[in-house]
This record gives C-alpha cells, structure tokens and sequence, in this order.
C-alpha cells in the first residue's frame, strides 16, 4: 500500500502536502510527463484550470511554461470548477488539460490533475505510460501560446439550463443559500442559481485559498450554512467543495442532509421525468437502488471511483448514475460529478413536487448508512477471507475488496483507500444498531 509520507499519483492525479510531498520540483517532471504524453499524441490545444489554494498559482505557472516550450496553445481558464474544465474539454474539443486542486482535502494539500481528449482523468493505462516518461523532457517546439480566459465556463451554465426545466424553477423563484467554502464554485454556483430565478444568498464565496470550515461537505462543517438558511428562512441551502464535484443540501430547517442523499434527490427527479436504469458506486446507499426499482428498472454497481461509474453509465446507457458522497453524474450534462447540474435537478424536483425540502427527504426510502475507517498495514486477502468465513449468508461481491449483500437488504463493505494506509468500512441496515453490529463484527476480523 501507498505510505503517508510518499507522493500519490493515481487515477485522480498527483496529490500531497505542498511543500512535503508534493514540490515544484515533483509538479515539474510530472507535467513534463504529461507533456511527453501530450505530443505523442499529436495534441495541439489544452485547458488549465485550478482551484483557489495558494500553491495554485505557482504550480500553474509551471505548468503554463511547460507546455508553451512544448509547442502547445494553452488556454488558461484561472479559477475554475473541476466538472466545468471536463465539460469545457468535450464541448471545445480540447486535446487535455490540467487541474490544480485536491479536492476536499485540507489546503495545505494540493494536487494535479491530468485529462485526456476523452474528457476525463487518465485512465490506469494512461497513467502507467505518464509515469514511464517522468524524468524526460518535452520535445522543445515552437509556436506555444497562452491566453487567459476566465469566462469560458459560463457555457457550462448555459448548457444545465438548457437541459433541465429551468422555466418551472423559475417559477418558484426560491430563496437560496449557497456556501462555496470560498473554492472553484464561487462564481459560477450563485450564477447558476441566479439564471434560476433564485433569490441567493452566498456565504464564503471570496476565492483567497482560505477555506472558510474544513472542506468535506459534511455536517460538522456546515453550521454557517444551516444558520444562515433559517436566518434568511430560504428554501434550501447548498454546500459545494472546494473544487466543486460534490454537493451537500441542507433543508428549509437549516439541518444538513446526510451526503448520500444529494444523489437519491437528483435520481428522483431524472426518474420522474426520464425513467431508466442508473449506475451507482458498491459504498452507495440501497435508497437509489429502491428508487429506480420501484419505477421498474435496474441499478448496476461499478466498482468505487467516478471514471468506474462513469464506464458503467456508458456501458448500460444509463439515464443517471452518482457516488453517494455528494457526487451526481448526469451523462445529459456532463460525464462527471457536477455540483452545478446536482443543484439544478434538484430545484427541478422541488418545483414538481411542491413540497418542503425536508417532507421529500422524509419520503425517500430510508436505511442507516455507517461509514467509518481504521488504520491497516496488513495482508488484506487473509483479512477479507476471515470476514467472508464470518458472513455465511450473505451474497459475496469481489469487485472492489469485499461487499456481502445480506436477505434483510442491509450490506457491509471493506475496501483498502487508494490514497491512505487505511481500511475504509461501510455497513448500511435499516437501524443504526444493526449496522454497527456489522461494522463490529469486521473490524473484529481484521488483523
């Protein structure tokens, strides 16, 4: 498994502590890979884009030359939501492009984030031939430009609006809150919102790197947004991460919804208007399965990872797919995890349903999700074959680690982090206490 203290370039990117793990020295030779990858290509046009940490502008500064001594025309978006660059790279043809952030991780990390023309992160094929060309330089070649353009990603707006029901939105003219945690959706959120017909407020939208609250969208972190909610008794509140993928909702109460709901809302309302089958990730809730289920279609599972789901929306024509941490993928809009196309289908289904945020909450189908982690350095084959020994009546899935699948509808799942030397346990039920018992039960197994 990968050490704390190594740099980790993956199937998300590079990222580390800037400073520790992650220096202009290692940026360097790993955007000259990614150059090297680039010509032999034959790729021509390619987008940067980050988020507002403080290394940023330093890395892209490294980035920008790199590719201009490389002969490539280099389009320079400035701070931008990461599904706004992936949806950029489709519609303008972009032969790649490179995004600065680290996501949801503190800022003192930051990371880069490699895209092919195929408008998504290098694949683990493509990751293997970026790392082999670390150490060797670009082919120097004329004719490299650079042109800054920080209004590209108004199309990425236009393009939701276009897609969804903007008018019965409009309608409503709702009050919204909207909390940015001062990251990449600072503009292009509350505009959104705006072009709705909402009445928005935003709370830390100023993009200095100083995040506001830690940046996972989570409860704990999310106080301001819910106090503001009831202060200016809106409708509804959103919460996006830094880089803007994962979305958070917090109801008219001011109460955070659970993060695996933001999918199952943005399910409901594709389902109301565009039923189909859906793709959902092996750690997300049962409640999306029982949705689409009830409508008469089917909810295949991929292994975790938004480029696994991504492949199997393709692979099944699906009409929605998501990861339960906030993550919505609507193949209309975008091939990945858009805050911005979450928020809208989710107005679109508090318009059609005319009913407080809380009440269609409240009638979603409801399981007990636990979602926890402990530090490992073990042989995790022995430990997976203890726990299946343990779990005689479950259905057994090897996808990704292990998930068993119980009679009752409740699951537990293991799985080792791709990023940490940590066993990340789910175990979902329809109560708390049964869910726990399953969470205890594995990690009473692990050795």
């Amino acid at each position: 498994m990968t050490m704390a203290n190594e740099a980790k370039f993956t199937i998300s990117g590079l990222r580390g502590v800037w400073g520790d793990t992650l220096t202009e020295d290692i940026a360097r030779v790993h955007i000259e890979a990614f150059a090297v990858f680039l010509q032999k290509r034959g790729a021509h046009k390619i987008i940067l884009g980050r988020d507002p940490r403080k290394s940023g502008p330093t890395i892209n500064k490294i980035a920008k030359e790199i590719l201009i001594v490389s002969g490539f025309e280099v389009i320079d978006a400035g701070i931008i939501p990461t599904p706004t660059m992936i949806f950029l790279i489709r519609e303008n043809k972009f032969d790649g492009g490179i995004m600065l952030t680290a996501s949801h991780n503190p800022p003192e990390y930051n990371g880069i984030k490699f895209l092919t023309s195929n408008a998504f992160y290098a694949n683990q094929k493509e990751v293997d031939e970026i790392k082999s060309y670390i150490g060797k330089e670009s082919e120097k070649r004329l004719g490299g430009t650079s042109t800054d353009n920080s209004d590209l990603g108004i199309a990425h707006v236009d393009s939701v609006l276009k897609k969804i029901n903007s008018e019965i939105i409009k309608d409503k003219k709702f009050k919204v809150v909207i909390d940015t945690i001062n990251g990449a959706g600072y503009k292009l959120g509350p505009l959104l919102l705006e072009k709705l017909g909402a009445e928005v407020t935003s709370v830390n939208d100023i993009p200095d790197g100083n995040f506001a609250h830690m940046p996972e969208p989570l409860p704990e972190n999310l106080q301001t947004l819910g106090e503001k909610v009831k202060e200016v008794k809106a409708d509804i509140g959103f919460a996006l991460d830094p880089d803007a993928d994962r979305l958070v909702v917090c109801d008219e109460n001011g109460q955070i919804i659970f993060e695996e709901y933001t999918l199952s809302l943005a399910v409901k309302s594709v389902l109301k208007n565009t039923p189909g089958d859906i793709v959902t990730q092996l750690s997300t809730s049962n409640t999306n399965e029982d949705l689409v289920n009830a409508v008469g279609f089917t909810n295949y599972r991929t292994k975790v990872g938004e480029g696994n789901v991504v492949e199997g929306i393709l692979k099944h024509n699906a009409v929605i797919g998501g990861e339960g941490g906030g993550g919505v993928i609507y193949p209309a809009i975008n091939l990945c995890r858009d805050s911005l196309t979450g928020m809208a289908l989710i107005l679109e289904s508090l318009s059609q349903e005319n009913k407080p945020i809380s009440e269609i909450v409240g009638e979603l189908p409801h399981y007990e999700l636990i979602k926890t982690k402990i530090p490992f350095s073990g042989n995790l084959e022995e430990t997976i074959e203890k726990v299946i020994g343990v779990f005689s009546d479950g259905i057994v899935d090897r996808q990704d680690g292990l998930r068993i699948d119980f009679p009752d509808r409740s699951w537990v799942q293991l799985r080792a982090s791709n990023t940490e030397p940590i066993i990340r346990i789910f175990a979902e039920a329809k109560t708390k206490v049964e869910a726990e018992e399953l969470i205890a039960k594995v990690k009473n197994n692990i050795s």
